[in-house]
């Protein structure tokens, strides 16, 4: 028995929706079982959910059987994604080639990058007691199956999700400390305009201005 992750890109966008229906309905086989699915498609070169479904397998690893494939998805699309190749940049107009993937050392990128611009694919964390029998299952459709040691993708994602973490901490200190600035800067403006309105009072003699006080 062996748990990856599957993606699995389909040549035919329809039989992709036809295969994620399938799926959803026999999650559970002999053969494997689903956790959980995605449906994604590359559009502009970024990875965009179209449907997803979980079997309601739980975990108390936040990376666990109930959260891998969701979190995937979101590190590819986030920031971290972003920073560490697999986002926009990387897939516009396939900028890597599905047949390279393998050099690249990161299993997010691999992920990322084997679905092209305009390509339709399923993101699944799957259980196979019988090695192939998944793969074997998606050769009625017409695709390209990779398959990723889901221990090592929960790895990388829980440390991309941290890293994000991190990165959303140090921007709002930044902005926090940027807004400090911006205060102390404005606080000193209006501290000299509030002078210097003083000294052009003092500078006009303004009892000329002011009559003779008259007594009832």
């Amino acid at each position: 028995m062996s748990e990856n992750v599957f993606v699995v890109k389909f040549q035919v966008e329809s039989e992709a929706y036809q295969a994620f229906s399938e799926l959803k309905a026999a999650a559970i086989t002999d053969d494997y079982a689903i956790s959980q699915a995605f449906l994604v498609k590359n559009e502009g070169g970024k990875i965009i959910e179209k449907d997803e479904f979980d079997t309601g397998i739980e975990s108390t690893n936040d990376m666990g059987a109930g959260a891998l494939i969701g979190a995937l998805v979101g590190v590819i699309g986030g920031p971290a994604g972003m920073l560490l190749g697999a986002g926009y940049g990387l897939l516009v107009g396939g900028t890597v080639d599905a047949l390279d993937i393998t050099d690249n050392s990161l299993l997010i990128n691999q992920v990322a990058s084997s679905v092209a611009e305009g390509e339709t694919a399923l993101l699944l964390l799957v259980s196979e007691t019988n090695e192939g029998s998944f793969t074997r299952d998606m050769g009625k459709f017409l695709t390209t199956v990779f398959k990723y040691d889901a221990a090592e993708v929960a790895e990388e994602v829980e440390t991309a999700v941290e890293m994000e973490r991190k990165m959303r901490k140090e921007a709002r200190q930044q902005m926090l400390e940027a807004k400090k600035a911006e205060h102390k800067e404005n606080v000193e403006i209006r501290r000299a305009k509030i002078h210097q309105d003083f000294e052009s009072m003092k500078n006009t003699d303004i009892r000329s201005d002011i009559g003779p006080m008259m007594l009832d």
